[in-house]
């Protein structure tokens, strides 16, 4: 810790290039102690933040501890390296962010590091989004063109890519709702590891009994999984997509009693 009063300090840092201030004394406080300056060796500073008004607090490491910092930073940089390399997605970031904010490191590279995690999270959101509306016109057209190409259909029943995220497959049928046709989409994520699904039934089906809810609760007697929804429409997810080859017929012989 550099040890001055106040107007020193200002002195220095109004004039910082001055040789002078070499000759200053300068003491390592806090419970470092060492019989030489040689076994101090090599000193990070980790924490630097404020105490009182004029005073700040500096945390430092020396010796084998410091290697162990430089180490431990030179690790998350070549994680956070590999991440750039790639298209990440946001829980890659989100767990690397963690590591960054709890591992004691210099404070430099800390700053450093979360600079480039914040411009990577901004250019996998973007992506992100990108991708979402291109799911979305992609999802609705494919819909559109079915029940022009079949103008006597009254469902659909199919798989859209959307990544597994069932919010997409709910604005896809919020945007093809007025077509009055009872929808069933499912979508697979890109590790392969989730079935999203989403249904919709029209007033004309739910005036003659047909429900969203028992809808997708009769799929997920093939498939399992959790849901959430009404009787109008019905969200869900399933662990288990190997499963959704068996989940596309009940889906289609549920409509087959209310037509």
């Amino acid at each position: 810790m550099f040890l001055a009063t106040e107007a020193i300090r200002k002195d220095i840092l109004a004039d910082i290039g001055n040789s002078k201030w070499t000759n200053i004394s300068i003491e390592l406080c806090g419970g470092t102690h060492v019989s030489n300056t040689g076994e101090i060796e090599a000193l990070i500073i980790t924490e630097e933040s404020g105490v009182v008004k004029g005073i700040r607090r500096i945390t430092a490491v020396i010796g084998s501890e410091a290697r162990g910092a430089a180490n431990l930073a030179t690790e998350l940089d070549a994680n956070l390296s590999r991440l750039e390399a790639t298209t990440p997605n946001l829980s890659d970031l989100k767990t690397l962010t963690s590591e960054v904010a709890q591992t004691s490191i210099s404070v430099i590279k800390k700053a450093e590091l979360k600079q480039r995690l914040a411009i990577l999270r901004k250019s996998v959101q973007k992506r992100l989004k990108d991708s979402q509306v291109q799911y979305l016109n992609t999802g609705v057209n494919k819909i559109h063109l079915y029940f022009q190409t079949n103008p006597g259909a009254e469902s659909y029943v199919g798989v859209l890519d959307t990544n597994g995220n069932p919010s997409a497959l709910h604005e896809i049928i919020s945007r093809v709702k007025t077509l009055d046709k009872a929808l069933y989409l499912f979508s697979v994520d890109a590790a392969g590891s989730k079935v999203a699904h989403a249904n919709y039934i029209p007033l004309v089906l739910r005036e003659k009994a047909a429900s969203g809810k028992i809808w997708m609760e009769t799929v997920m007697e093939h498939i399992g999984g959790r849901n959430w929804g009404d009787h109008e429409s019905t969200q869900g997810i399933n662990l288990k997509p190997n499963d959704l080859v068996s989940a596309i017929g009940p889906a289609k012989e549920y409509l087959l009693g209310f037509t």
